[in-house]
């Protein structure tokens, strides 16, 4: 019997997808105000030894380790207005260097991602965070563009499930970044996973298929369909990237949850 072409790409999000289920049932005991789960998380980063870099907006860039974070913060200024201790802090980050938006778009072009969304687990809302990766991670090249991996985004649901999508960025000739395809694989809390879905935007149509105007839309369909499958391949080669991806994500949560069980818990 053959093995599926995105074999590994299936465990990779099966073992992931469990580790951070197990990780999101610890959040309804970290229930405390919304600003108190917030600013918790962000000190524990920098009591972790993460060091600040600067922020854009309520986005705060962070060196950890190796790795560049980004944390939104967005209710500190929220709760500023009515809370003494959340505008001691916000009074802080408005001090600290403002980075030009265009500087950390130049970052998020070239630099893969790895992100952990944990709200559907929490009431209040459990903070985003975004992890770097320490270089480009090229996948092949399709109709003169350049393929890059873009993002890897694990989502749990309070259902009991979890969605793991993979973005894939195209650069064309003139170096210009498009949105390109995601691949979605649902993991159930019990470890079946599947491939759940993949989306091709509007300018991978167009590159992809130029050459096919004048055939039917049930054939542009297939040669999409292929061609996708051919991306999902290269994917499933590339796991060891997105492994070390998901793990440094894990990394900063696992400093963020140390940090609130200590402070919230004790």
């Amino acid at each position: 019997m053959n093995q599926p072409v995105d074999l590994n790409l299936i465990e990779l999000a099966r073992k992931w997808c469990l580790k951070f289920i197990h990780y999101g049932k610890l959040i309804p005991s970290l229930q405390r105000e919304e600003w108190l789960v917030h600013l918790t998380f962000y000190r524990s980063l920098l009591e972790f030894g993460c060091e600040l870099l600067g922020r854009v907006g309520n986005e705060v860039l962070m060196r950890c380790d190796k790795n560049l974070v980004e944390v939104d913060l967005y209710t500190l200024e929220k709760y500023a207005r009515i809370n003494k201790e959340v505008k001691r802090e916000f009074d802080k980050l408005r001090k600290i260097r403002e980075i030009e938006t265009e500087e950390l778009n130049k970052l998020r072009n070239i630099l893969p991602v790895s992100m952990i969304d944990l709200t559907s687990y929490a009431e209040p809302e459990f903070p985003m965070f975004m992890v770097y990766g320490t270089e480009p991670i090229y996948l092949m090249s399709l109709n003169d563009v350049s393929l890059y991996l873009d993002a890897v985004d694990v989502t749990l649901f309070a259902a009991g499930y979890a969605l793991v999508r993979i973005d894939v960025k195209a650069k064309d000739a003139s170096n210009k970044v498009h949105d390109f395809i995601s691949v979605k694989y649902r993991v159930e809390s019990m470890g079946e996973t599947r491939l759940y879905d993949w989306n091709a935007t509007t300018f991978a149509r167009e590159i992809l298929l130029r050459k096919t105007i004048y055939k039917e839309k049930e054939e542009q369909e297939k040669l999409l369909k292929e061609v996708v499958g051919s991306i999902i391949k290269v994917l499933n080669e590339k796991y060891p990237v997105i492994d070390d991806l998901l793990r440094n994500a894990e990394g900063i949560l696992i400093k963020g949850l140390r940090g609130l069980t200590t402070v919230l818990l004790y």
